[in-house]
C-alpha cells in the first residue's frame, strides 16, 4: 500500500508547466508515512467510536432496567408497608378477640358453677 502512495505521490511531484510546490523524494516518503499513519488513526478512531456507541447502548439498556427495577422496588415497598399496617390491625383484632374469649370462658365457668350448684341443690332438696 505504501508503494502505491509513493508512486502516486511521485507522479504528482513531476514538474508541471507552472509548479508552485515541488517535494524531494525524502519529503514525499515522510508525507506518505504521515498519510499511512493518518489512515491507521482513522481506522482506530472508527473502531473506538463503534465501541463507544455499543457501550452507550449497553448503558442506556441498563439505565432503563435500573429505572424499571427502582419502580418495581418502590411498588413492592408500598405493598409491604400496606401489609405491615394490616398486620398491626390484625394483631389488635386478635388481642380483642382473645379478651372476648377470656370473658366468655369466665362467663362459662360461672354459668357451669351456677348450673352445678343448682343441680346439687335440686338433688338434695
Amino acid at each position: 500500500m505504501m508503494l502505491i502512495f509513493c508512486s502516486s505521490i511521485a507522479l504528482f511531484a513531476q514538474p508541471s508547466p507552472s509548479p508552485k510546490i515541488c517535494y524531494t523524494v525524502e519529503e514525499l516518503r515522510a508525507i506518505t508515512l504521515k498519510l499511512v499513519d493518518g489512515a491507521e488513526c482513522d481506522t482506530l478512531l472508527s473502531f473506538c467510536t463503534e465501541e463507544v456507541n455499543a457501550k452507550d447502548g449497553i448503558i442506556a439498556t441498563q439505565s432503563a432496567s435500573l429505572q424499571f427495577f427502582s419502580e418495581e422496588t418502590r411498588l413492592l415497598e408500598g405493598i409491604i408497608s400496606n401489609h405491615e399496617v394490616n398486620l398491626g390491625e390484625y394483631k389488635m383484632i386478635v388481642e380483642e378477640k382473645d379478651a372476648e374469649i377470656k370473658k366468655l370462658k369466665l362467663r362459662f365457668g360461672v354459668v357451669a358453677i351456677g348450673f352445678g350448684a343448682t343441680a346439687i341443690y335440686a338433688i338434695f332438696k
